[in-house]
């Protein structure tokens, strides 16, 4: 029976959690959202933390599957490596700055006999990066492993990005902080960057992303059409130098925002014209991102 792996995705005000087959599919009925309680103590959060491993480890009612380890899409900064938080200042998880989350996780696991019981002898705890676990879930179970190279960007409350390259999803491959116009492609290319043209198109500041997508379609309102046209040509901009840079024949764009693509890819394709590559959108960002904790505790992809 092949092992199991259980995954985290760690947000400041939530935690999504699942269990992943050895072939990255995700149990359905596994899949649960917990508070992240991130404004809380270190011991808090760490026993918080290992509750979560034992209750999604419960979840799973045959007593002789096995996991074969936990792994965590964590927020930056992080050392990554060795599971530290590097975060301070944000107003979450400020308790766990310069704590070895997977030290912990591994003390716990490791003194519970009933719990390690069900862990293969040498299993795994892994922190990463959302988005390229997001791009090694597209190397496990996407497009992306029929490409010798592609870009996935997830589009959210900021830019994500991974770079997969002849099968591996390349490290420290970020873009957010890369200057672009006024400031950086993590000001444009996100939530805020929508809701700034929105803002300047003369939308009411009330209205979320989700709001002027469904005015968009449904009441095909000029104003709201326009925002993500200008989104749009604003995105293929940012792409364009990356096709001399790295020369992707693929971009793969997920988050919350890639749910208006429709809306927006059209626009994308029109501003980078015939240097435009094949694009592939995801609607279920963090089913990727299981599927790539699990390609990476099972060790299909490094």
């Amino acid at each position: 029976m092949n092992p199991f792996t259980i995954v985290f995705d760690v947000g400041g005000t939530a935690i999504k959690a699942a269990v992943t087959t050895a072939q990255g599919e995700v149990i359905e009925s596994t899949v649960e959202t917990y508070p992240a309680h991130s404004d809380q103590s270190k011991e808090f959060m760490l026993d918080h933390f290992y509750q979560l491993i034992r209750k999604q480890a419960a979840k799973i009612s045959d007593p002789n599957q096995t996991f074969a380890g936990v792994g965590y899409a964590y927020p930056g900064p992080c050392d990554y490596e060795r599971g530290i938080s590097l975060i301070q200042g944000l107003q979450k998880f400020d308790a766990l700055y310069g704590v070895s989350i997977l030290d912990a996780m591994r003390e716990r696991i490791d003194a519970d006999q009933a719990l390690r019981s069900q862990m293969i002898p040498n299993y795994r705890i892994i922190f990463d990066n959302d988005a390229r676990l997001f791009g090694v879930g597209q190397l496990f179970i996407g497009p992306a492993n029929k490409a010798d190279r592609a870009i996935c960007i997830t589009i959210g409350t900021g830019t994500g990005s991974a770079f997969i390259d002849q099968g591996i999803a390349l490290k420290n491959k970020e873009i957010y902080a890369r200057p672009f116009r006024n400031s950086m492609i993590d000001d444009y290319i996100s939530k805020r960057g929508v809701l700034r043209i929105a803002a300047e198109l003369g939308l009411p500041a009330s209205l979320d992303v989700k709001d002027i997508a469904d005015a968009a379609r449904d009441q095909h309102d000029e104003q709201a059409i326009a925002v993500f046209r200008k989104f749009g040509e604003m995105f293929g901009q940012v792409l364009l130098p990356f096709m001399d840079e790295f020369g992707p024949k693929l971009v793969i764009i997920g988050g919350q925002i890639a749910k208006a693509s429709d809306l927006f890819l059209p626009y994308t394709r029109q501003a980078m014209q015939d240097r435009a590559p094949e694009f592939h959108t995801v609607m279920n960002s963090s089913h990727s991102t299981f599927a790539g904790i699990s390609a990476l505790i099972q060790g299909y992809s490094e």
